[in-house]
């Protein structure tokens, strides 16, 4: 793999699926299988908000129940990327931190998901914006590589530039926009008139994965309430009110 193919693949990606699909075949050349990008900061010329897993080959259970944890406020990994610049690994990150029992919990109800051998990838754009990118491997024993840190680090750079320049060509355009099969079910039972805890009760999961695709639902829908995306989901045809 030649890195300069990678970044003529990632510039030239159709959209942003093809460059993660680009970025992550890179990136498992070294060994990690499981990529995810957290904004970790609202994206306004991108019209984004914050959020956890925007993209991401993590396993699905895992992210919902990460989340419904609330583990994103307190995550090592998270908060070294956002306040630093270099890449690191999950092992130099512990060796140098005293963690809380709920931290070390997380790492380990990790690898229990299969997460093995992390890396993180601090990411900065433009107007203060901050991202990171989280790579695994499903399986354990990937040696770490200083080198192979910072190719993945320069792909990371590479890979959010046409991010951003991708996602600033399309927002400016009327699309289509496709919501999850679990935020569809999530807005028509808001629709309804049941509030966020109701609908946790009601579809047996919790408060926090309903929070966090909504926060979805009202960044793709570029809304500040639910009343309004509940507005504009019908308008639109996205959901029919019995």
């Amino acid at each position: 793999m030649k890195i300069e193919d990678v970044i003529d693949d990632m510039q030239n990606a159709a959209g942003v699926g093809r460059l993660f699909d680009a970025y992550s075949r890179a990136v498992e050349s070294y060994g990690y299988d499981r990529v995810l990008l957290a904004l970790l900061s609202d994206h306004p010329r991108l019209h984004q908000s914050a959020q956890h897993g925007v993209l991401s080959s993590y396993p699905e259970d895992w992210v919902e129940y990460y989340l419904s944890q609330g583990y994103d406020e307190d995550d090592p990994v998270r908060m070294e990327a956002k306040r630093g610049l270099y890449p690191f690994s999950w092992k130099q990150l512990l060796a140098r931190q005293v963690l809380s029992k709920r931290q070390q919990v997380l790492f380990e109800e990790a690898a229990d998901a299969h997460l093995h051998d992390g890396l993180g990838i601090p990411l900065h754009g433009p107007g203060g914006t901050t991202a990171g990118i989280g790579v695994a491997s499903s399986c354990k024993g990937v040696p770490f590589d200083t080198q192979a840190l910072w190719a993945i680090h320069n792909l990371s750079i590479q890979f959010y530039a046409c991010y951003w320049s991708l996602n600033e060509k399309t927002s400016s355009r009327t699309r289509r926009i496709k919501l999850t099969p679990r935020e569809a079910e999530i807005l028509r039972w808001l629709a309804s008139g049941l509030t966020k805890s109701e609908v946790a009760d009601r579809l047996i999961i919790s408060y926090h994965t309903v929070d966090f695709h909504t926060r979805s639902i009202l960044q793709k829908f570029k809304t500040g309430s639910i009343t309004a995306a509940v507005h504009f989901a019908t308008a639109q045809g996205y959901i029919a009110l019995d």
